[in-house]
């Protein structure tokens, strides 16, 4: 059964996703640099766990040989410390970080002064658990996919390593009595790797944008099973396309920070967030809210009878 028509992508794709995420940058930029201070705040409490077991437990370690018992030991007091981190990442960060792109979602749309969709996953417990789970599922499908997509790479890489006779214990080869040549086991490896990537990267792209559609100012949340049938509908064929708008977005993010440092906080990361936000909206099927054109003081509001 083919795909409705009313979910067809639309076209093109890069350039209107880039001029949205340009003008919302330059339109709503308080909104997207109060989302990066969130975004970053959402990150210390792991990050401070994270700390203090390194200091507690890891680091007496690094003075010298210990014994098994005391092997045991560091590893049962970071039990507790990994517990708390992968819970707050499941229930904190993940929430907190999708949470931010609604304010990317905003900052497309027109709207450059609702500071509340920052915090929008939070405002009521249906949509924040309907955030987390779809973050989660997202993870979840993602990983194993990774893993699934991964296993021929180990493999070939696995035969790699017979082939040619590798010795792991002095990292060395033999140069005699290998079945195959060392550049035909290299040729191996890249052609896995890259039809690895060709199979992974859509479908990572396509898992980074899904989760936006929990945080969507205008919508309203919807079960985790429905929502995963419209995203996934809605970004087909559009893999590609998404992974090159936010990859080239990050390398101009990355540029930012050259600028005394603090430029990937002022205008790189808040310039993601916008790319992304406008990359989910241009993957939604229908019409697209067009942002209103912007007022300039002084000029004569247009007549009923004027075009605008």
């Amino acid at each position: 059964m083919s795909e409705p028509t009313s979910l067809a992508p639309r076209e093109p794709f890069f350039g209107p996703c880039w001029d949205d995420a340009v003008g919302a940058l330059k339109r709503a930029w308080p909104l997207l640099f109060v989302a990066t201070i969130v975004a970053m705040a959402a990150q210390i409490p792991t990050q401070a766990i994270m700390q203090f077991a390194q200091v507690a437990f890891v680091g007496p370690m690094s003075s010298g040989a210990r014994g098994a018992n005391d092997l045991a030991a560091v590893a049962a007091g970071l039990a507790l410390p990994a517990v708390a981190v992968v819970l707050l990442s499941v229930f904190l960060v993940q929430p907190a970080s999708i949470g931010v792109m609604a304010a990317g979602i905003d900052a497309v749309r027109g709207r450059s002064t609702r500071f509340s969709s920052v915090f929008i996953p939070f405002t009521c417990a249906r949509r924040y658990w309907h955030t987390v789970a779809l973050c989660f599922t997202c993870m979840m499908v993602g990983l194993v996919s990774a893993l699934l997509i991964a296993a021929p790479l180990g493999a070939a890489t696995y035969f790699v390593v017979r082939a040619v006779d590798v010795d792991l214990d002095t990292v060395t080869y033999s140069m005699s009595a290998r079945p195959i040549e060392w550049w035909a086991a290299v040729a191996l490896l890249v052609a896995t790797g890259l039809a690895l990537a060709i199979a992974l990267v859509p479908i990572q792209a396509r898992l980074a944008v899904i989760p936006l559609r929990a945080v969507d100012p205008d919508r309203e949340p919807e079960g985790v099973l429905a929502a995963w049938r419209e995203m996934w509908a809605a970004t087909h064929a559009r893999g590609w396309a998404i992974a090159g708008t936010v990859f080239l977005a990050g390398m101009v993010s990355m540029l930012t920070v050259l600028v005394c440092c603090v430029g990937i906080v002022l205008i790189g990361y808040p310039f993601m967030i916008a790319v992304i936000g406008a990359a989910y909206d241009r993957c939604l099927p229908g019409p697209r809210e067009v942002p209103p054109p912007p007022v300039v003081i002084g000029a004569r509001p247009p007549m009923d009878s004027e075009p605008l």
